[in-house]
């Protein structure tokens, strides 16, 4: 399962339905989330369940809402709530997984050292690293310069060290 991206998690149920509620952290949420795409829920026991989406809704500013195939209840679902979502990975020398921005030290231009990366995930739309409780909207060429995958570093453009001040 080394081959598989974490996606989302499920955070709670929507209904009596089925349908659950879905915190995204991918940034291929239109090849990742749609009806009929196969995904992976991460059970409670550890255990990788195959799964496919029967519907899905994406709601501005709160978690999406999916409706899973064979899941027709809310007492079907609710095992699986707080449940992480994985997908095979996309291999794309263009595509950034937030999740490989994980324990990266990340630095200024002139090598300052401002912490490393302990979260990453979605507000409204735009990922977010954060590094020593300081939120840095992960934007290439505005807030991040590069990154050094050799060195398991982000580098910061100057308005991204500014938020260090």
């Amino acid at each position: 399962m080394e081959d598989l991206k974490k996606i989302g998690k499920i955070v709670g149920t929507h209904g009596l339905k089925g349908e659950v509620k879905v915190f995204i952290i991918t940034t291929q949420q239109e090849e990742r989330f749609g009806k009929g795409k196969e995904f992976y829920i991460k059970a409670n026991s550890g255990e990788f369940i195959k799964a496919k989406m029967k519907s899905y809704k994406e709601v501005p500013g709160k978690p999406s809402l999916m409706i899973i195939e064979g899941y027709d209840d809310i007492n079907q679902i609710e095992e699986f709530n707080k449940c992480e979502l994985y997908a095979d990975k996309i291999v794309n020398d263009e595509i950034i997984y937030l999740s490989d921005l994980l324990g990266m030290k990340v630095i200024g231009e002139d090598k300052t050292e401002y912490g490393v990366v302990q979260k990453a995930y979605y507000l409204s739309s735009i990922p977010y690293i954060i590094v020593n409780e300081q939120y840095v909207p992960f934007t290439m060429h505005i807030f991040i310069k590069e990154i050094l995958d050799d060195e398991n570093t982000l580098v910061l453009t100057d308005r991204g060290e500014e938020l260090f001040k």
